[in-house]
């Protein structure tokens, strides 16, 4: 039985805390050291509605974006990693 996802139906999804609105307190808190990407991209990986992770790092800042089968599942295992 098909699931009904296709690559056709894959979305990007991006998320991170906003440099504007969150405190660096917070934001240092939501890190993911550069020693754990390999981890947290595996972790992600494995989900079945993830395809491919990218963590990008900076001093101010910190994003996941994720090629999702699913947008919602996508964002949903995201929050909950």
């Amino acid at each position: 039985m098909s699931s009904g996802y296709t690559k056709k139906r894959s979305s990007i999804v991006v998320i991170g805390p906003s440099v504007h609105t969150t405190s660096v307190e917070m934001r240092e808190k939501l890190a993911v050291p550069e020693a754990e990407w390999p981890r947290a991209i595996a972790e992600l990986c494995s989900l079945n509605h993830i395809e491919e992770v990218v963590v990008l790092s900076t001093c101010n800042m910190m994003e996941i974006y994720v090629v999702a089968l699913s947008q919602h599942r996508g964002m949903a295992k995201k929050l909950l990693f």
